[in-house]
């Protein structure tokens, strides 16, 4: 049975829970009020279409996608902890990685730093591919 886009936004989920950060967060579609100060995670899963290798009903199905994780601090802070924070959630998801169903990480990125209202931002973008 194919791995379904459920499951492997379960196993992102449990690799960054697992991974004992030390930041809030903030998961998707539960209540979350972000600290007053520090630093904070928010993932989101974005799976794109599923490609078909081959042809006929028994070819293989490819599940491409983003697992995206926005760190977050507050205005005035600076933007140092966001580095840090940035960069260990990247490392926690390495090129190679292996997830759900043999799904797995093809790139790891950390965009530029932003702000909005009161908060700071740099998103941490892992790619992933597999059947």
């Amino acid at each position: 049975m194919a791995t379904t886009n459920r499951e492997i936004e379960t196993a992102f989920n449990a690799t960054l829970h697992s991974a004992g950060l030390g930041y809030a967060i903030g998961w998707h579609g539960v209540k979350f009020d972000p600290p007053d100060n520090g630093v904070w995670l928010e993932p989101r899963h974005l799976p794109n279409s599923d490609t078909v290798a081959g042809y006929g009903l028994s070819a293989s199905v490819l599940k491409t996608g983003i697992y995206s994780i926005t760190v977050y601090g507050r205005s005035g802070a600076g933007l140092t902890d966001l580095h840090v924070a940035a960069e260990a959630v990247k490392d926690v998801f390495p090129r190679g990685l292996l997830l759900a169903g043999g799904v797995r990480v093809t790139r790891t990125y950390i965009g530029s730093a932003d702000a909005y209202e009161d908060k700071v931002y740099q998103t941490v973008t892992v790619e992933y591919s597999g059947s």
